[in-house]
């Protein structure tokens, strides 16, 4: 009886490893699909903000236009006015490239918590060793 028991026991854990492995399986399944999902809506979300880039520089080159009517309505010479313009639109595009750049130093994309998190981990894990 103690044989049968024991290979009954057997059973139920191999059975039980199984369906460990079915589910977890069926999780990564689950986990993928939704990671595929997930980069359709972050696709869609981009080609959306293209779209939007794109009009948004129609509509800064209307604007720039404008301005250089307006200048020249006022007396300056349409020359002067387009440079007038084109400068003050530069500057504005100059600030905004270098914020831009400044915030994607290597500096500022270190993952410093984790990096921490990990370290203290290892360090965790040494003691234990000794």
């Amino acid at each position: 009886m103690s044989e049968k028991r024991e290979q009954s026991l057997s059973d139920l854990l191999a059975a039980c490893l199984r369906h460990g492995i079915v589910l977890i399986r069926k999780q990564l399944q689950l986990i993928q699909a939704e990671i595929l999902e997930k980069l359709g809506q972050i696709g869609l979300a981009i080609g959306l903000l293209v779209a939007g880039v794109v009009f948004s520089l129609i509509a800064l080159n209307l604007l720039a236009s404008a301005m250089i009517a307006v200048a020249a309505a006022l007396g300056l010479p349409e020359l002067w006015a387009t440079l007038l313009v084109a400068v003050i639109v530069g500057l504005i595009a100059l600030i905004l490239v270098l914020r831009g750049l400044a915030k994607l130093k290597a500096t500022n994309l270190k993952l410093e918590r984790s990096l921490h998190a990990l370290e203290k981990g290892a360090e965790a894990v040494e003691e234990r060793l000794r």
